[in-house]
C-alpha cells in the first residue's frame, strides 16, 4: 500500500508523452498563468496596496469607515483575517460616530466572513443585525447581501424553502436596481440549492442563466461561481469532459481574484472528474491538494467533506491504513461542525418562539385595554348623564316648590327617589370596584401564567440541549463503530494481523463505552421516571467502602495509584445499598481516571451534625472553577478522557447526585486545576445499631 503525500504534478499530458514534454508544458503553463494573472491580480492588490498605505494617514471620521469597507469588502473571499479586523474596526466606529451606513455595510462583511470559516451562527446573526439596522436606511444592496448571507446559512441547515424565499427576494432587488451582481449572486445559489436537492435539470438552467448575466457584469468572481456550479451538474450528470473545462475555466478566475474558497471546491471538482475516469491517483492528488488550502484558510465544511473523498478514494484503491486515517479526520471536523450547527438550530428555533410569543402578548394586552378603556368611556358616560338629569331634576324642582308650594309631596317624592338614585349610584361604584378587583385578580393571573411559562420554556430548552448532547454522544461512537465495521469487512483481505488487532482493540473499547453510555442513560431514565427502586437500610459505611476498595484496587495498582481508606468502624447509615455502591464505585473511579502514576486517592469519613460524610480526595489533574460550577449540570455535561486516554459517559456524576440526593444527602465539589480535587457527599445516620 502507498500513502500518497500532497504533490503537484502534471497529469494532464498525452497517453505516452515523454517526461521532456510534461516538463515543458508545466512550464509554458506556469508562465501563462503568471503572464495572465499579473495583469487583473496585480491591478487589484496595487489598488489595496495604496489604501491600505493611506489608513494610518485617516482621521477617525466617515471617510476612515468607508475606506475600511472597502479593504473588507476587496479581501473578504482571500484574506479572511485581514477582512474581520477591517470590518470589525469599520462597525465599531460607525457605531460611534452613528454612521449608519457603514455600520450595516461592515456588520455585513463580518457576517460573510464567518460564514466562509463555518461560523453560520455568528453569520446568520450578523446578517440580521445588518437587515434590521438597515430599516431606517432603506439600502437595497445592502438588504440583498443580508439575505444572500442568511439564505446561504439556511442551505448549510437544509432549510431550502426558506433559503429559496430569501434569495428570490434578493433576486427582486436586483432585477429592480439593474444590479447584475446581486442578480449573478442570486442565481447562482439558487443553482446551488437544486443541486444539493438532486434537480440537475433546474440546477443547470440557473447555472447558464447566471454565467449569461455575470459575464454581461464582467464579474470575476460571480462568473467563477458559475463555472463552478457547471462543472458539479456536469459531474453528476457524467459529462466528464464538459465538467473538467469548466473547472478549469473556474480554477483561472479564483486565481485572478483570489478566492480560496473557490480555489478549493475547484480543486476538489476536477478530482471529482478523475475519480469519474477512474483516474484514482489524479483523483486523490487533487483533493489532497484542496485539503491542504482548506486546512491553511479554515475552510471547515469544505475541509470536512474532502476528508470524506479522500477516504472513500483510498478505499477504493485498498489503501486502507490511509482510508482509516482520513475517516478519522473526517469525523473529528464533523463533530466540531454539528456542534456550532445544532447550537444555531436550538438558538433560531429558540429566537423565532420567542419573537412568535411576544407578538401575542402585545396583541392580548392590547385588546384588553381597548376592551377597558370603552368600558371607562361608557361609565363615564352614564354618570355624566345621570349627574346632567339629576341636576335639571333638581332645577325644576326648586321652580316648581317656589312657583306651587301646594306641590311639596312631589318634592318630598322627589327626596325619596334622590335617595334611590344615590343608592344605586353606591351600588355602581361597588360594582366599579369590584370589576377593577376582579380586573386586578386577571392581571396577577396572568402574570403567574406567564412566571409558569417561562419556568417551563427554560426547563424544555434545558431538556431539548440535553437530548441534543446525549444524541451527539451516542452517534460519535455509533460512528466510530461504522466506520471500523466498514474497514474491516472491505478491506479485511488487505490488511495485516497487527492492523486488525489495532482496529479490533478500538472496537471493543468503543463497544463498552457505548454499552456504559447506555446504561447510565437507562439508569438516568429510569431515576426521571421514579421507577428505579429505592429501598434504603441500616448499613456499615465503613464496610461498603472497604468493598469498594477490593474492587477497584487492581485498577489503581494497573494505573500505579494509591489508594487508600481512612474509615471509623461503625457509622451506621439509612440508604439503599445498590444506591450507594454506585456513588462509592463512581467518584472513585474516577479519581482513579484523573490522577497521575504515582498520585494518591483517599477515602475518608466523618461525622457532620447527625449525618455521615464521606469524602474521595484525589491529587490527579484537577478542575478549572467554570468545570466546577458545571459538573453537575445536565444542559452542560460532557465526557473528559482520563490520564491515560480512559473514556467516560458524562452521565456518573448526574447520576450519583440523584442518588445522593434520593437517600436525603446531598453531595459538592472542591477542586483547583493542577493540584486534585475532592468529591464529598453526606448520608443519612441510623439510630438502629446491628
Amino acid at each position: 500500500m502507498v500513502n500518497y503525500p500532497i504533490v503537484f504534478s502534471p497529469h494532464h499530458a498525452p497517453p505516452g508523452a515523454p517526461v521532456g514534454f510534461v516538463r515543458s508544458a508545466l512550464v509554458g503553463t506556469l508562465a501563462l498563468c503568471s503572464w495572465l494573472l499579473t495583469g487583473t491580480a496585480l491591478g487589484q492588490s496595487t489598488g489595496i496596496d495604496s489604501l491600505e498605505a493611506r489608513l494610518p494617514t485617516l482621521a477617525a471620521d466617515t471617510n476612515r469607515v468607508n475606506a475600511l469597507n472597502r479593504l473588507a469588502y476587496a479581501q473578504r473571499n482571500s484574506e479572511y483575517q485581514r477582512a474581520s479586523l477591517y470590518a470589525e474596526e469599520a462597525r465599531v466606529l460607525s457605531s460611534k460616530l452613528r454612521f449608519l451606513k457603514g455600520e450595516v455595510s461592515a456588520l455585513n462583511t463580518v457576517g460573510w466572513v464567518h460564514y466562509r470559516k463555518g461560523n453560520y451562527q455568528q453569520a446568520f446573526g450578523y446578517a440580521l443585525q445588518s437587515l434590521k439596522k438597515n430599516g431606517p436606511l432603506g439600502s437595497k444592496p445592502e438588504i440583498a447581501r443580508s439575505l444572500i448571507t442568511m439564505a446561504l446559512v439556511e442551505i448549510k441547515q437544509d432549510h431550502h424553502p426558506k433559503a429559496i424565499e430569501y434569495l428570490n427576494r434578493a433576486l427582486v432587488i436586483g432585477e429592480e436596481t439593474d444590479d447584475k451582481l446581486i442578480r449573478g449572486r442570486s442565481l447562482n445559489n439558487l443553482s446551488t440549492i437544486y443541486y444539493k436537492q438532486q434537480n440537475y435539470p433546474l440546477a443547470l438552467r440557473y447555472a447558464r442563466q447566471a454565467l449569461e448575466n455575470n459575464r454581461k457584469a464582467d464579474d470575476p468572481s460571480s462568473l467563477c461561481y458559475s463555472w463552478r456550479n457547471l462543472g458539479n451538474v456536469y459531474v453528476k450528470q457524467g459529462k466528464a469532459n464538459q465538467a473538467r473545462v469548466c473547472f478549469f475555466k473556474s480554477l483561472k478566475l479564483a486565481n485572478q481574484t483570489k478566492n480560496k474558497y473557490l480555489r478549493v471546491t475547484c480543486l476538489s471538482g476536477i478530482g471529482d472528474v478523475f475519480e469519474l475516469q477512474g483516474r484514482f491517483a489524479q483523483a486523490i492528488e487533487y483533493k489532497m491538494r484542496a485539503a491542504k488550502e482548506a486546512r491553511e484558510a479554515d475552510l471547515r465544511p469544505d475541509l470536512e467533506a474532502t476528508y470524506a473523498n479522500l477516504a472513500g478514494l483510498f478505499a477504493k484503491t485498498n489503501n486502507w491504513s490511509s482510508a482509516y486515517a482520513y475517516q478519522q479526520l473526517y469525523t473529528a471536523t464533523h463533530d466540531s461542525l454539528y456542534n456550532e450547527s445544532n447550537s444555531h438550530k436550538i438558538t433560531q428555533l429558540q429566537a423565532h418562539y420567542d419573537a412568535s410569543q411576544k407578538q401575542a402578548q402585545i396583541e392580548l394586552l392590547k385588546r384588553e385595554k381597548a376592551l377597558q378603556e370603552a368600558e371607562i368611556r361608557k361609565q363615564t358616560l352614564l354618570r355624566n348623564s345621570f349627574f346632567a338629569g339629576f341636576g335639571l331634576f333638581l332645577i325644576l324642582a326648586f321652580i316648581l316648590y317656589r312657583s306651587n308650594r301646594a306641590k311639596r309631596k312631589a318634592n318630598a317624592k322627589l327626596r325619596r327617589q334622590n335617595l334611590e338614585i344615590q343608592q344605586q349610584t353606591k351600588e355602581i361604584e361597588t360594582q366599579r370596584d369590584h370589576l377593577a378587583e376582579k380586573g386586578r385578580q386577571i392581571q396577577r393571573a396572568l402574570n403567574e401564567n406567564n412566571e409558569q411559562k417561562q419556568e417551563l420554556e427554560a426547563l424544555n430548552a434545558t431538556k431539548d440541549k440535553f437530548f441534543s448532547i446525549v444524541a451527539h454522544d451516542l452517534r460519535g461512537p455509533l460512528n466510530t463503530l461504522a466506520g471500523f465495521s466498514d474497514l474491516l469487512s472491505l478491506g479485511l483481505d488487505c490488511m495485516t494481523r497487527e492492523e486488525i488487532e489495532s482496529i479490533a482493540a478500538d472496537l471493543s473499547k468503543s463497544v463498552r463505552n457505548t454499552v456504559q453510555l447506555t446504561n447510565n442513560l437507562l439508569t438516568w431514565a429510569r431515576c426521571q421516571m421514579n421507577s428505579v427502586d429505592f429501598h434504603p437500610v441500616t448499613l456499615d459505611v465503613s464496610e461498603a467502602i472497604a468493598a469498594m476498595v477490593n474492587l477497584l484496587q487492581p485498577t489503581a495498582q494497573q494505573k500505579g495509584v494509591g489508594l487508600l481508606a481512612e474509615t471509623s468502624p461503625g457509622l451506621m447509615a439509612l440508604v439503599d445499598g445498590e444506591h450507594l455502591s454506585f456513588i462509592l464505585r463512581n467518584l472513585t473511579s474516577n479519581a482513579i481516571k484523573f490522577t497521575h502514576s504515582g498520585g494518591t486517592v483517599r477515602v475518608e469519613t466523618s461525622v457532620q451534625e447527625g449525618m455521615i460524610g464521606v469524602s474521595v480526595t484525589d491529587t490527579g489533574v484537577g478542575m478549572s472553577e467554570e468545570r466546577v460550577n458545571d459538573v453537575f449540570r445536565i444542559d452542560t455535561h460532557h465526557s473528559t478522557a482520563g490520564t491515560n486516554e480512559e473514556k467516560g459517559t458524562g452521565l456518573g456524576l448526574l447520576l450519583c447526585k440523584e442518588f445522593v440526593e434520593k437517600n436525603g444527602g446531598r453531595i459538592c465539589v472542591t477542586s483547583r486545576l493542577g493540584e486534585g480535587s475532592t468529591f464529598g457527599f453526606t448520608l443519612q445516620r441510623s439510630t438502629v445499631t446491628v
